[in-house]
């Protein structure tokens, strides 16, 4: 009988697992929460291929997200931080719930988040993603696509490491937004 090589010894290495595992070495560098909020974003966009990118932070009132991170995000949408949670939005709602917020395409963001119809500061399709922190949510973690953009699972396998990342190497490096 001959012998195979160990079952253990076969490690597959995607393209997301390098990423990753880039990510969790800058992170590991990473001293201040802002820090660790733009090698998110960076990771992000560039992973997905994202249109822009932000992180943002529930202020220390729970009454507003403070934008803490952002790339290729458009002025006019910056202008709008920092934004009262009860606004009847995707980044807003993620925040609220805890849950991840998928959208696919523009008929299914204007059907679920009506104000953004028309919106110059809306994207086509969009993850927005809870960040987690000791069992509560320390803020958001959004990727925007111009056009559609159905999310494989992989995908969304990908962005929810992204945020929980994010909550794990930046939660205890907080000070107030």
């Amino acid at each position: 009988m001959e012998a195979g090589p160990p079952m253990h010894g076969h490690i597959v290495a995607s393209e997301a697992f390098e990423r990753i595992a880039r990510l969790v070495d800058r992170l590991a560098f990473a001293t201040e929460a802002d820090e660790v909020f733009t090698a998110v974003v960076d990771e992000g966009i560039s992973g997905l291929s994202a249109q822009s990118a932000a992180a943002f932070l529930i202020d220390h009132d729970n009454e507003q997200l403070v934008i803490v991170a952002h790339r290729n995000v458009p002025d006019v949408t910056l202008d709008v931080f920092p934004l009262a949670l009860d606004v009847d939005v995707p980044v807003t709602d993620a925040a609220r719930t805890g849950a991840p917020i998928w959208i696919d395409d523009r008929e299914t963001r204007d059907r679920w988040y009506p104000r953004l119809r028309g919106s110059p500061i809306a994207v086509g399709s969009s993850a927005v993603l809870p960040v987690p922190h000791n069992g509560h949510t320390i803020g958001v973690l959004a990727l925007g696509f111009d056009g559609d953009h159905r999310f494989a699972e992989t995908e969304r396998s990908f962005c929810l490491m992204l945020a929980a990342l994010a909550g794990l190497a930046g939660g205890p490096k907080l000070k107030d937004p």
